[in-house]
């Protein structure tokens, strides 16, 4: 074989053999002939090869597949894919998963598989990253994956009051609501960020921004507008408001249910719902840390869950009811979620929990720094009520024919327990009381604006005892 012409060069595999390849330097036109020769004559054919331009390489295509929702417990199921074009020639694709964020550590099964399984140390939104590439170039692709906390058991209770004042028909103010056998001022409670949401069709669901006119496919009564605290704190205290209308109007969907979802600062485990006249019915649903939704429970209308026989509250001229109930989760979540007729004028409400107190008074730190360096941790002043540098150090202390009566400042609200140790060297403290115990008494506030007191009465013995007040904030 030989080159007769061409604008590179040929290169034969085997020259002398009549059936072989040939490889080309360069695109165009070559003719390459073959001869044959019997020592005495010889004769020939030529072919013509025509070489197109190589095909660029590409760089592989990869999926990482949809995004996942799943339980701490549990593992996401990562369906990637990767090709490529097999350039260069005799390249081998190769595919990695790494992970770009999220609160934890993504562990994965096999990290150089495109189709794996991950776990997940913490829960929170992980974003994860499947990366292809042929040696000479790469593309990736990423996933988010939430991970939730185990689902939480959840129920829901009424309360036993509600007191409220009611200076205008559109202005209805929470003071105080009984829960438990406590008394809680309106001053205790903490607003969630809460979204109002409306159906437009059977599939599409719209957020209705706070502080703009009801959207035309709503069906309406009266005249109002999104309350500015539906979207962030409701500092006021408000059930519900209804600007420039008679009555507080009620708003409804023309073809689905209306959703309201309410998000806290920090997870809590109890949520407290308000709504006026009640008869509203749909589901709710607990929103979990680190994203997703818990189990459903269906509203009922007036009866369980709500208060059942509701609050008459009145301006001279026209009288309201007040409904309403209690989530309680045995996991902290981080809100929940309403899909319900009349819940437009809803007030989603807890009680502060140490980290709601810590951002307030403590810097967001936790129960065991002490923020304001008055030798007092941060977790045994939430328990106290108190914060600053001005705190009492010293619990009374009063020693009365022989009995040992310690008493120190006690908030109810408090989300926290508490346990009393003894020492009689500052060593070694494993002896301890907790309540309910017998020398353990605890005094609920005078008033909704006071504190109670935590009393631990002891026999003066000999030799000297230390006593010390250990606190644990709860969620």
């Amino acid at each position: 074989w030989t080159q007769v012409s061409g604008p590179g060069t040929a290169t034969f595999a085997a020259p002398s053999s009549a059936a072989t390849t040939a490889s080309f330097s360069d695109a165009g036109t070559y003719v390459l002939r073959l001869t044959g020769d019997d020592g005495l004559l010889q004769s020939s054919d030529d072919v013509t090869v025509i070489v197109d331009a190589a095909a660029p390489n590409t760089p592989p295509i990869v999926s990482a597949g949809p995004d996942h929702n799943i339980l701490l417990a549990g593992t996401a199921s990562l369906a990637g894919t990767a090709t490529d074009d097999g350039l260069p020639s005799g390249s081998t694709l190769s595919v990695a998963w790494t992970q770009v964020s999220g609160p934890g550590t993504a562990t994965f099964a096999a990290p150089s598989s495109a189709a794996t399984t991950a776990s997940f140390s913490d829960a929170g939104t992980y974003v994860l990253r499947l990366t292809g590439s042929d040696g000479l170039l790469q593309s990736s692709d990423e996933v988010t994956v939430i991970v939730s906390l185990a689902l939480p058991t959840v129920t829901v209770t009424g309360f036993n009051a509600v007191t409220v004042n009611n200076p205008s028909n559109s202005n209805v103010i929470l003071t105080s609501l009984t829960y438990n056998s406590l008394v809680y001022p309106s001053s205790r409670f903490v607003y969630g960020t809460t979204e109002r949401y409306y159906q437009t069709t059977s599939s599409v669901i719209q957020l209705w921004p706070s502080g703009t006119p009801i959207p035309a496919n709503l069906a309406q009564q009266g005249s109002v507008v999104a309350k500015p605290a539906d979207v962030g704190s409701f500092a006021n205290d408000n059930i519900w408001a209804g600007p420039g209308a008679t009555s507080p109007a009620h708003i409804t969907s023309l073809d689905g249910i209306p959703r309201l979802t309410t998000i806290f600062a920090t997870p809590v485990t109890e949520v407290f719902v308000f709504e006026r006249g009640g008869n509203d019915t749909g589901t709710i649903r607990p929103i979990l840390v680190g994203g997703g939704l818990g189990p459903t429970l269906t509203l009922t209308g007036n009866g369980a869950p709500y208060l059942t026989t509701g609050i008459t509250v009145s301006d001279g001229s026209t009288n309201q009811n007040i409904f309403g109930f209690v989530l309680k989760s045995d996991l902290p979540i981080q809100g929940i979620q309403i899909d319900a007729v009349g819940f437009d004028a809803a007030s989603i409400l807890t009680l502060p929990s140490y980290g709601t107190w810590a951002l307030s008074n403590a810097g967001g730190q936790t129960a065991g720094l002490d923020f304001d360096l008055d030798s007092v941790p941060n977790g045994v002043e939430y328990f106290m009520g108190e914060a600053g540098s001005t705190f009492t150090v010293t619990p009374a202390l009063v020693n009365t024919a022989g009995v040992l009566t310690w008493t120190w400042p006690y908030d109810p609200f408090a989300r926290a327990t508490f346990k009393f140790q003894f020492s009689g060297d500052l060593a070694d403290w494993t002896s301890e009381v907790a309540p309910p115990h017998a020398s353990i008494q605890i005094t609920a506030p005078v008033s909704p604006a006071s504190l109670g007191s935590a009393k631990l009465t002891l026999p003066n013995l000999d030799p000297k005892r230390f006593t010390r007040l250990v606190v644990t904030p709860t969620p």
